[in-house]
């Protein structure tokens, strides 16, 4: 059993940014997610559609420079878009970051 990361950063450029990465996240059913904010701002999450244990995520504060409490797959397949947001802006990966729950 892995706990696989997902990291929010800020991306310096002419309008500062966030990022997630990675962009696309697979897991399998022994793996827990964690979400890792490297911001100097307070970080909320929201995983719609109920993939862990313990319910769906709506607003989950993540601290500045601190990690989110890991979550459990359920039994299933899941392929769920989430949002990650830092000081009132979404984070992207490519689009929406993506977390995708292998069958196997």
């Amino acid at each position: 059993m892995a706990t696989k990361r997902v990291y929010v950063y800020k991306k310096h450029g002419l309008i500062d940014d966030y990022r997630v990465f990675p962009p696309v996240l697979v897991l399998d059913h022994n793996d827990k997610f964690q979400l890792v904010n490297t911001t100097d701002h307070d970080a909320f999450v929201t995983i719609p559609d109920d993939p862990f244990e313990g319910g769906p995520v709506k607003a989950e504060k993540i601290p500045k420079k601190s990690k989110s409490a890991e979550k459990q797959p359920k039994a299933g397949t899941f392929g769920v878009e989430y949002e990650v947001k830092v000081d009132g802006k979404k984070a992207e990966g490519n689009s929406d970051p993506v977390i995708i729950i292998d069958p196997s």
